[in-house]
């Protein structure tokens, strides 16, 4: 019996006559789907095939669920030190914890090949859920470095086949335990070279070519509040949350932080954006808290992220010299400061049915088949809906008005998403019900498809497209698509046609016809609205339609189809203690009392009262933001509020709260001597904690590497710089500190 993990091999393992298991193989640097093939071979020959069966499973981020604990504060651990490791000592169900032994490794990223190298720390230990382990003496890459790793911890070699076999009877055991992501260096590599690592780091950066990257970015929301509504496009970082020591050493003194929805398109666009916001959930972009541009988003490629954003933050922020974070770290890896954020307008459908466009307008279509309700004008993007009729609180009888029963979306090179009510509402993606049995979300190609509560669910395209699609059953158990909001990002603005109008901020022109010019009136009947705009939008053409019909028994795009359908436009009660409970529960809404008149059932009404609130908080988290005058250092939070940096206040962020130290410093002489140098320097600030004192050797290639270091605790104005040789290149640099701030100055000199 063989497994194949995307094509790699794995041996499977007997259990039974009717069951078997395979560990799948490590995978660090990617998740999503994979393809997943078991094979039996005749046992006669051992090379034919006797069963194959194909499917597909999840491979997740190790980061999702830590459970391997490391006792430190710092994220930053060094060679030789001790530390202490716990996990959950029960890795074998059903299974005395003290019976088996246990193997503790240690992967680290080799920088050079972009893979995982595992290192064995300790083998078969006790297996009590605590170890003290000494971390390696040096690094398996060249030169000062700070290297991502992580510690796992599984049952040892001396655990029998049965035990193992064991582990496949439990769905959420794992066979190996894991940490979080650490990092690993020297305490010289702290205090010298991780200095000079950043200025080579950041001498090889493209500062115009980022500020491209970042525009093409979506903005960061101002506030977390916006960040976290579903159609945000960014997703919260999870692990930020459980792990505050995590948390603060990359993003000191926030809440939280979200990164942009990212995907393999294939296209080399691996960038992505990350944004942290305060205690007070406000958009942050302080150097060491602020969010960056990722060059790598890591849900891209893990290892690329580390090299390309993670290990150069190390560098700038983590280093002796703090304030190369704001002066190399956060130039190359800008925070966005929200200025450029428009909030994604809501479309909604709702009720039997009642839409709001794009635009926000607002009105009742009681159509009967299938529908364009969004097409984009090079038809990149489409969403189209099945509207079938509802049945009214008499047994069998029609209500006169319809339901959506399924929803179905597509870009132009994903998957295509459809919103099917089977038993309960389901999504299928590419004639594949999803059940979510385990899983949360799940990404296909260039869509994400989110289970929400209740047999909600949501679709995330790439182009920035998000569809949230809620359910409900009337008083007599019949389900109907409650609810359904779609948001899109302005880039699709004055390219949308269909039921959910033109997306261009102006309501008036929203009920134009497919393939008509004239425009009809918003202020219509009903029963114009009907005729003259919405029956145009039906699907004439099966080629035309996105729906699978093969999920549902004798279904087809005829079955479906009624341009004639004749909806009830103007209903009204026949039963005056329904109007009455209708009026109550209503509180005015002239939707919730048209689907109650219309159906006679009163839970109907509900998810229409329900939807209609739903869509007001949507779209007061859609509302804009504007800072007047623009906030020049800070992030603008709400309408003419900024939320400054920490050198600057005003109501712009304009004005310095003290001198920059940076500006302040000057070396206004360097003597030589045959022994060496003496610096001569200029001081403007009259309170000045001590001195830094710095001196690089730059050779033929301009890079430079720390030969010197000297830290002066006292205000002093010279200082004798020895040991230096002839003939050689140095750069001075002088560095004054006041707080935790450094005012900064260099000079370039050859020793003679």
């Amino acid at each position: 019996m063989t497994c194949l993990f995307n094509g790699t091999t794995v041996q499977a393992n007997y259990i039974n006559s009717q069951r078997a298991f395979c560990a799948s193989p490590e995978n660090f640097n990617s998740t999503g789907r994979v393809v997943f093939e078991f094979i039996a071979f005749n046992s006669t020959d051992g090379i034919t095939p006797k069963l194959r069966v194909l499917q597909h499973f999840l491979i997740m981020s190790h980061n999702s669920v830590n459970k391997v604990n490391v006792a430190s504060e710092k994220s930053l651990l060094l060679h030789n030190e001790h530390v202490n490791l716990t996990w959950p000592a029960k890795l074998i169900p059903d299974k005395d914890p003290s019976s088996y032994k246990v193997d503790i490794l240690m992967y680290q990223v080799d920088i050079k090949t972009e893979k995982w190298i595992p290192l064995k720390l300790k083998l078969s230990q006790d297996n009590d859920g605590f170890e003290r382990i000494k971390l390696p003496s040096q690094s398996i890459n060249s030169g000062p470095t700070a290297d991502p790793i992580v510690f796992q911890v599984s049952p040892a070699n001396t655990v029998t086949p049965r035990d193992k076999r064991q582990i496949a009877e439990q769905d959420e055991q794992a066979v190996k335990e894991w940490s979080t992501t650490f990092f690993l260096t020297s305490k010289d590599n702290t205090e010298s070279y991780f200095e000079n690592n950043c200025k080579n780091w950041f001498a090889n950066q493209d500062l115009s070519k980022i500020q491209s990257i970042m525009e093409g970015l979506p903005p960061c929301p101002p506030t977390a509040y916006q960040a976290g509504q579903p159609n945000s496009g960014f997703e919260l970082e999870d692990f930020f949350i459980f792990d505050e020591a995590f948390r603060n050493f990359f993003h000191e003194n926030t809440s939280a932080c979200y990164r942009q929805s990212t995907f393999d398109d294939n296209s080399g666009n691996s960038a992505g954006q990350q944004c942290c916001y305060d205690n007070n959930g406000d958009l942050t972009t302080n150097p060491k808290s602020g969010g960056t541009l990722d060059i790598v988003a890591p849900s891209i490629s893990f290892i690329e992220h580390m090299i390309e954003d993670v290990l150069p933050f190390l560098y700038c922020c983590k280093g002796k010299v703090m304030d190369n974070c704001r002066e190399y770290y956060y130039q190359a890896r800008p925070s966005d400061d929200g200025s450029r954020y428009e909030p994604p307008n809501p479309a909604c459908i709702y009720g039997d049915p009642h839409l709001v466009t794009l635009d926000g307008l607002k009105y009742t279509f009681n159509g009967k088949g299938e529908y364009i309700l969004i097409q984009t004008d090079d038809n990149s993007f489409t969403l189209q809906g099945r509207m079938e009729e509802a049945m009214s609180m008499n047994v069998g009888t029609p209500a006169g008005a319809t339901v959506f029963t399924a929803l179905v979306a597509k870009q132009d090179n994903s998957d295509s998403v459809q919103f099917q009510l089977l038993d309960v509402l389901r999504p299928v993606v590419n004639g594949e019900v999803l059940y979510f049995e385990d899983l949360d979300e799940e990404p296909f190609t260039n869509v994400i498809v989110k289970k929400g509560e209740n047999f909600s669910y949501s679709a995330l395209f790439a182009n920035g497209a998000n569809i949230e699609v809620f359910q409900e059953s009337g008083s007599r158990g019949n389900l109907f698509i409650s609810t359904m909001i779609v948001s899109l990002p302005i880039t699709f603005k004055t390219r949308t046609i269909g039921l959910m109008g033109n997306y261009n901020d102006d309501d008036m022109d929203d009920l134009k016809p497919q393939n008509n010019e004239q425009i009809v009136s918003v202020n219509s009947t009903l029963s114009e609205i009907h005729w003259n705009f919405g029956v145009s939008w039906i699907i004439k053409d099966p080629q035309n339609s996105l729906f699978d019909y093969s999920i549902i028994d004798e279904s087809s795009w005829e079955s479906y189809h009624d341009p004639d359908y004749t909806p009830v436009f103007e209903p009204s009660f026949s039963n005056p203690i329904l109007q009455e409970e209708a009026e109550e529960l209503c509180h005015g809404d002239p939707f919730c009392l048209f689907d109650i008149a219309a159906t006679g059932d009163i839970m109907v009404g509900v998810s229409t009262f329900d939807g209609g609130q739903n869509l007001i908080e949507i779209m007061n988290a859609s509302q804009p933001v504007v800072c007047v005058p623009p906030c020049v250092h800070g992030a603008c939070v709400a309408t003419n509020s900024c939320n400054c940096d920490a050198d600057y206040r005003g109501d712009a962020c304009d004005t310095l709260i003290e001198a920059r130290v940076l500006e302040t410093v000057r070396i206004s002489r360097i003597i030589s001597s045959t022994q060496g140098f003496v610096l001569i320097w200029q001081i403007q600030l009259p309170t000045i904690d001590g001195f830094l004192l710095n001196v690089f050797k730059v050779d033929g290639q301009n890079t430079i590497s720390l030969v010197k270091q000297k830290d002066v605790n006292s205000p002093v104005r010279a200082f004798h710089v020895t040991g230096l040789k002839r003939g050689t290149l140095y750069q001075f640099e002088i560095r004054a500190k006041n707080g935790d701030r450094y005012g900064r100055a260099t000079k370039i000199l050859r020793m003679f």
